[in-house]
Formats: structure tokens, sequence, C-alpha cells
């Protein structure tokens, strides 16, 4: 029924009006048939070996559920990484994705090699459960003074012209020619050749493990005074 006295406009302010104030009176009085809360959920996180080294691949396991325990299968969860735990602008990167099981559990294996670093594992959520991400986990020394390192190696052949003579690199006896010497770690190196009746040779030489290095070195007699 129209009220009397109030102009096209007033009335269309009007009815605006009432059309908010239930709105308002719909959140004031919790009208959860519209607006329900999502389930809450947690997300574990485990490694295993516990601390596995730089030349071991390992497993990340853990599993999805409610907030009450009721396992979550068949729901997607990334696998992220950061190497100072999430403390840089650069926060968590994501590495992959797996589905959880029946049980709501996931596994994820990192192979051998892979630098120090904070694990963690997150769940999008969906419309009737809520987000959740894991702990951060360190691994290989990550976030302490000593990281764990992965030592590069490679080889160097040596042959002399004559044979038979000692070798040092470092200073350290490594055997005679002709030889391939191995394991020697990736960078500089002093290396030093001595054999009776003949000069020592002595240079610098560069190890990489990308290319396995040789060197032939004609020796000179020794001059008599």
């Amino acid at each position: 029924m129209s009220q009397p006295g109030l102009s096209r406009q007033q009335k269309h302010i009007h009815l605006s009006l009432l059309v908010i104030s239930a709105c308002l009176l719909l959140f004031a009085t919790g009208f959860t048939g519209v607006f329900a809360d999502k389930t809450p959920t947690n997300l574990t996180i485990e490694i295993n070996p516990p601390e596995p080294a730089i030349d071991e691949g390992f497993h990340v396991t853990g599993y999805l559920k409610t907030a009450e325990g009721k396992p979550l299968g068949n729901k997607v969860v990334v696998l992220e990484t950061s190497p100072d735990g999430g403390k840089s602008s650069d926060g968590f990167a994501v590495i992959t994705n797996t589905q959880t099981d029946r049980d709501g559990g996931y596994t994820f294996f990192r192979q051998k090699d892979y630098p120090p670093e904070f694990l963690r594992v997150r769940y999008a959520g969906n419309a009737e459960f809520a987000p959740a991400v894991s702990d951060a986990l360190p691994v290989r020394g990550a976030g302490t003074d000593h990281p764990q390192v992965q030592i590069k190696t490679g080889s160097i052949k040596i042959v002399t012209s004559p044979d038979g003579a000692d070798i040092y690199i470092d200073e350290v006896h490594k055997g005679t020619t002709p030889t391939t010497i191995g394991n020697l770690s990736e960078g500089s190196h002093t290396l030093r050749v001595t054999k009776k009746g003949y000069q020592d040779e002595t240079m610098e030489t560069y190890v990489t493990s990308k290319i396995d290095n040789a060197l032939d070195i004609a020796l000179s007699k020794e001059v008599k005074e």
C-alpha cells in the first residue's frame, strides 16, 4: 500500500532502504543457510629419512585431514620449496603436485644432489574444505651455518716423456706417470712432476667435472754445472 504524499523517487529510496535493512538483519542473525563456513583442514609433513645427505634422495610424506581427523582423499596437494624458509620476497616456489590417497596420504620424492632447502606442502581448498599449509621443514642443513654443499670432482690424465715421473698435486704424491688421477675437487690445483735426471715441471691446472683433462709433459734433462 503506497504512502500518501510520497513522490515516485521517494518511494524508490524507501524501498531500497528496506532491502538494505533486510540484508543487514540476515547477517546479524547468522543466516548460515547461504553463508556456511568451510570445514577446517590440517596438513602434516615428514621427511624420510629425516636427515638426508646431499648424495641420497628422500621422500616427503604426510596426511591431509579435517580438523576432526577425517581423511581427505583424492585432493590435490602441492610441494613447495624455498632456500630460506620464505623470508625473502620470492617466498616459496611450486615444485610439483600429487593427489592424496583414500587415507589422505601423499608422497613426493626429491632426488639426490638438490641443494639445501625448506620444503612445505599446500592444499588450496575448495567449496567445502578450507585451505591448509604444512610446517616448513629444512633439509640438508638449510638455515644453518653448515649447509650440505655438493662437491663436484673431476679427473686428470698425466703423461710424461719419458715415463716414470712422480706426480704431486697440491704437494701430495699421487703416483707415477702415465696415470689418470680421479676424485679431484673441481677448481685450480698445483701440479708438479719430478724424475731423477730431469728438471722438475710445476704448473697450475684446472679440474672440472664436465671435461676429462689430459696433460702430456715433455721433461727436460737436468743441466749439470
